[in-house]
């Protein structure tokens, strides 16, 4: 029997491993709210390994000391493992807002003291089992080595429906799956005083079924959380433009053999607009001045760097239609009362901070345009 248990742990480690590297491989948001989880997953792939590696040890008497100390390991991963999970369980719980659990995990952390210390005793005095023989004899106490961790499992039962519940794992069915393969395990490993050890198979049949369930959803949660964090780190809230540091990501895109055209806008007149009709008048000048270029230039990237001032970028156009797209943006702008001054220039990926500057000095002139032919002061 023992080769068939070394068989199901090595299926049972590789599927661990295969969620493990995936769990790094996610956001960052979604890799710290993984990690207990991953803590959990890192210990019961080693319980593996210890358990499938007394097996292998076994029949040669000079590897007696391995072999206790392979049983004494696998039976401390045991308690290892659930103080993790009840801490991942009222992680979960915490932040969703059931702040009344977080001291369930004490409850655990007391048992697992307890059974350490059972470990030790029974270990010392080959009272729970005894491998000097070269293979592992289980004492009187073994009956009794199931007893704490089946308490444990008592205990998770209620904050655990709870967080799957949390989740959406509301079907009995589901729920019962979640529940029965550790039940299955200290049942297994009650009845059994020979090849049944510490039932780290079902431990990860049971985190398979928890990452399917429940972690999954956790880290498509995170994913989209980040997403849209990101999203909104790079959009102006005003215009649903870029802000500078989408234009600075964007920048970062291009590659020396780009074409690029670049305009540059500023509002004409916005501080008398707010000084004489109040901001929101402001904003919709802003808001107005962002829909022209998006409208009038939809190839390219629009970005508002700064409270009045636009940047929109055209990528691998060619210039005499670059030319004609900038006239009938300029026309645009004289259209609505003159409502944005603008200067553009053309050049390439790797010379774009300089083209961004030349059109800005372009827009500058302009600018000193509007003010001489309308006769307005240049801060009214």
């Amino acid at each position: 029997m023992s080769s068939y248990l070394i068989a199901a742990n090595s299926i049972a480690a590789l599927f661990l491993a295969v969620i493990i590297i995936g769990l790094y491989h996610v956001s960052e948001v979604a890799v710290v709210n993984t990690r207990y989880f991953r803590y959990c997953l890192w210990v019961c792939l080693l319980g593996l390994i210890v358990e499938s590696l007394s097996f292998v040890l076994e029949g040669k008497e000079e590897n007696a000391f391995y072999i206790g100390a392979c049983m004494f390991l696998g039976y401390t991963l045991i308690c290892v493992v659930s103080v993790l999970y009840a801490v991942y369980a009222s992680q979960l719980l915490n932040e969703k807002g059931h702040e009344k659990w977080y001291r369930f995990p004490l409850c655990i952390d007391g048992c697992c003291a307890l059974q350490f210390v059972f470990l030790i005793v029974g270990t010392i005095n080959h009272k729970l089992f005894d491998a000097s023989s070269g293979f592992v004899v289980y004492g009187p106490w073994h009956k009794y080595v199931t007893i704490l961790p089946a308490i444990c499992y008592l205990i998770m039962i209620v904050p655990g429906i709870k967080v799957y519940k949390m989740y959406g794992a509301s079907n009995l069915a589901v729920l019962i799956m979640l529940f029965i393969a550790p039940g299955l395990a200290i049942f297994c490993a009650t009845l059994s005083n020979t090849e049944f050890r510490q039932g780290f198979a079902a431990t990860a049949l049971t985190f398979d079924v928890v990452f399917v369930m429940i972690q999954s959803k956790i880290i498509d949660e995170a994913n989209l959380n980040a997403r849209i964090y990101n999203e909104l780190s790079v959009k102006d809230v005003l215009t649903g433009l870029k802000n500078r540091r989408g234009l600075e990501n964007y920048i970062k895109t291009l590659t020396k053999d780009d074409t690029i055209g670049v305009v540059f806008c500023d509002v004409n007149s916005l501080k008398a607009v707010n000084d004489n009709e109040g901001h929101a008048a402001g904003d919709k000048r802003i808001k107005l001045v962002a829909d022209i270029i998006s409208k009038h230039v939809k190839e390219g990237v629009a970005c508002r760097v700064s409270g009045d001032e636009f940047v929109c970028i055209v990528k691998n156009m060619r210039e005499e239609a670059f030319n004609d797209k900038m006239a009938v943006l300029k026309k645009a702008f004289m259209d609505n009362d003159r409502i944005a001054s603008m200067g553009c220039s053309i050049g390439t990926g790797d010379t774009v901070i300089k083209t961004i500057d030349e059109a800005e000095k372009h827009m500058y002139d302009d600018k000193a345009r509007y003010y001489k032919e309308t006769g307005k002061e240049r801060r009214h």
